[in-house]
């Protein structure tokens, strides 16, 4: 795909500003429904932990990881579609609608026939393994696959088309239909029981789609050459984010078992609330910001994205993270102290949530741009980084938290270099000096939380609250990129400030 054109008979600023109304209303009213559905996640696993046990929920943690993987057989096709159908709206008219649909529906196509050898592939490896945590994590990934894909294919469509209210109350659906039907039949079944409740929460959810997208699949050539252009690329960058995602977690299974992978995966799962704010800005926004970059030219809109949406996250979401780290040992003292040992290394993975945001926010001005084929190396490096730091942290028995760490650093440097790729586009002149600018934030929250934990007892209620009150001083020599960061995202920043 190459770089947007500018078109010639459109004012830039005029063409940007279209569509654009009531953006932070539709971020706030999506924000409340989704943190609805990601609440209902977590509790999911947090009630899964304390039903199944560490060795029990190590397994599950398996199974959810091999299923993160099971997309990539499509080749990035769901990517694809996105764009087109967002493009072919923007567009207009019959011919491009026509061609979006057609699109769809080969798209839809080729995620079955991938889907279908996906279980089969799953199904045969389960009688190969050996290891009975594998085999039932494998069983359980062909049985849930294709049904998978569907919902995937389905809130994809609804999401590119815009209808973002009815998207929002699917996922509401979803996330239910899963919480009820897992924890439920794992209370009775154990294990066995939590994989038949996901399977059945699959066949519900799709039910409640099977109206929000053309079913009628198709694979013709033309269409699937371009969603496969545009999908391999970003299926690539897929497949080394999850890897990135996940590879700590294979690490810890294969250094410490099942049990400790639980563990982890605990502490893993209470941070993972926090990363859902970014996917909600990045629900909400990219449609604009891809219009945008179509119809007024990549500076322009580059420009206006870093300024609205990346930078006033990077400025603002890691102190909330930080408080939330420190209330979150407490909490587990008194509530799950069980999974004690987990807290440690989930007050820094926390953090993870704030690099991978100003990833994911990023990375839509760099599919806005062309520039996605850059998106795997970065991935690849911040992979490397991540099983090094892992490898390393477990060899020399430096625990969990430094296996944490090394998920931040490794998401930070994806972070850095989609902020180097978009601020070059946005032709800013001091393109470094905003990199270290955007991750300033990140860092000075991670030390001070670290720091925290060494001055004050952070399991008793007395020395949660000493952490909290020490640590929202220590926000004091970065508040005026906060205070500047939620000015911008409200008001845009003309584009004068910028060196074309």
């Amino acid at each position: 795909m190459t770089a947007p054109t500018t078109l010639p008979d459109l004012p830039a600023q005029q063409e940007m500003t279209v569509a654009r109304p009531g953006r932070g209303r539709r971020i706030i009213l999506y924000a409340a429904t989704r943190g609805t559905t990601e609440g209902m996640r977590s509790a999911r696993g947090l009630l899964l932990a304390i039903i199944l046990g560490p060795r029990a929920f190590g397994i599950w943690t398996l199974f959810r990881i091999c299923m993160r993987y099971t997309p990539l057989a499509s080749l990035g096709v769901q990517r694809g579609l996105e764009l087109e159908i967002v493009q072919g709206r923007a567009h207009g008219g019959t011919e491009a609608i026509a061609r979006s649909d057609t699109s769809a529906r080969t798209a839809l196509g080729w995620i079955i026939s991938t889907a279908a050898a996906t279980s089969l592939a799953a199904l045969i490896a389960s009688f190969i393994v050996t290891d009975p945590a594998w085999r039932v994590a494998l069983r359980a990934v062909s049985l849930g696959v294709v049904l998978e894909g569907l919902w995937v294919y389905a809130t994809t469509y609804l999401r590119a088309r815009g209808e973002l209210r009815r998207y929002a109350l699917l996922e509401i659906a979803n996330a239910s239909v899963h919480l009820v039907a897992a924890v439920g039949m794992a209370y009775l079944f154990g294990l066995r029981g939590a994989i038949a409740g996901f399977v059945i929460g699959a066949l519900v959810s799709l039910w409640t789609v099977r109206n929000c997208a053309p079913f009628r699949p198709a694979l013709a050539n033309a269409p699937l050459q371009r969603l496969l252009d545009i999908g391999i690329p970003l299926a690539l960058s897929s497949a080394l984010t999850i890897a990135l995602g996940t590879a700590d977690r294979l690490v810890v299974v294969a250094y410490g078992g099942a049990a400790t992978l639980g563990l982890y995966a605990f502490g893993v799962s209470i941070a993972g609330l926090a990363a859902s704010l970014a996917w909600i800005i990045r629900t909400v926004i990219f449609p604009d910001v891809y219009g945008s970059a179509r119809a007024a030219g990549a500076a322009p809109a580059m420009r206006e994205h870093l300024d609205r949406t990346v930078l006033p996250f990077a400025y603002l979401f890691p102190p909330i993270l930080g408080a939330l780290a420190l209330l979150m040992e407490p909490a587990m003292a008194l509530a799950l102290p069980r999974y004690l040992p987990a807290a440690e290394a989930a007050r820094v993975f926390i953090f993870t949530a704030g690099a991978g945001g100003i990833t994911t926010l990023g990375a839509i001005g760099v599919i806005a741009v062309g520039r996605q084929r850059a998106l795997p190396v970065l991935s690849a490096i911040a992979l490397c980084i991540n099983l090094a730091c892992s490898m390393l942290a477990l060899h020399f028995g430096a625990g969990l938290a430094v296996v944490a760490g090394g998920a931040v650093l490794a998401q930070a440097t994806i972070a850095a270099g989609v902020l180097t790729i978009v601020g070059a586009q946005a032709t800013h002149e001091r393109a470094f000096a905003l990199v270290l600018k955007a991750l300033l934030p990140l860092a000075w929250c991670v030390a001070a939380v670290v720091l925290m934990s060494r001055l004050y007892d952070p399991r008793t209620l007395a020395g949660g609250a000493a952490s909290l009150g020490t640590y929202l001083l220590l926000l004091l020599p970065i508040a005026p990129l906060m205070v500047g960061g939620f000015r911008s995202a409200r008001v845009a920043v003309p584009p004068a400030r910028y060196t074309e």
